[in-house]
C-alpha cells in the first residue's frame, strides 16, 4: 500500500515540476529578448534610449494602446477562469462533484483575484504617464505590475488546470 501511495504522490507533483521547468524556460527566453530589445534601442537613437515627449506619436499611441490592451485581456480571462472555478466548485448537483484538490482551485482563484488587482496598478501606471505629459512606456517598460498582472493570472490558471485535470483524472477511473 506504500508504494502506490508514494507513486501516486510523485506523479502529482509531476505535474508542477513540468510547470516550474517551462515557466523557467519562458523567463529566460523573456530575459533575452528585453536584453536585445535594449540593445537595439541603445543602437538605434545613438545612444539615449528614449526623450520625454509631450505629444504622443504614432509608434508611442501604439504602444499605449497594446499595452492597455494586453491588461484588458488578461482581466477579461482572469474574470473568466473565476466564474469556472466558482462553476465547478459551488454547482449543487448540475455538475459532477469535485471534491479532490480543492486546494488547488483556490490556490487558483486567490491567483487570478491578485493578478486582476495588479492589472488594475498597471492601468494607474498608464494613467500617471499621460498625466505627466510624457507618452514613453519605452523607459520603464516592462512595468512590474503588468508583469505581476501576466504571472499571477498564470500560475492561476496553473492551478486551476491541475485541480480540473485531477478531478477529470478521477472521474475516468471511476467510470471505468
Amino acid at each position: 500500500m506504500a508504494p502506490l501511495t508514494l507513486r501516486l504522490r510523485i506523479s502529482d507533483f509531476g505535474f508542477y515540476i513540468v510547470v516550474l521547468l517551462i515557466a523557467t524556460a519562458t523567463w529566460q527566453g523573456q530575459r533575452y529578448m528585453y536584453a536585445a530589445g535594449e540593445r537595439e534601442i541603445v543602437t538605434a537613437n545613438g545612444g539615449v534610449a528614449g526623450e520625454v515627449v509631450s505629444d504622443c506619436n504614432g509608434v508611442e499611441t501604439q504602444q499605449i494602446n497594446a499595452y492597455l490592451e494586453i491588461n484588458r485581456l488578461l482581466t477579461t480571462l482572469g474574470t473568466t477562469v473565476l466564474g469556472a472555478v466558482f462553476f465547478l466548485l459551488f454547482n449543487g448537483g448540475k455538475s459532477p462533484n469535485w471534491k479532490r484538490r480543492q486546494w488547488a482551485a483556490m490556490c487558483g482563484a486567490v491567483f487570478v483575484a491578485v493578478s486582476i488587482f495588479f492589472g488594475y496598478v498597471a492601468y494607474l501606471f498608464i494613467i500617471s504617464i499621460l498625466q505627466n505629459g510624457s507618452c514613453d512606456i519605452s523607459r520603464s517598460y516592462p512595468h512590474w505590475a503588468q508583469q505581476a498582472h501576466f504571472y499571477t493570472f498564470l500560475l492561476g490558471v496553473i492551478f486551476f488546470a491541475d485541480f480540473t485535470y485531477s478531478n477529470l483524472r478521477t472521474e475516468e477511473k471511476r467510470a471505468n
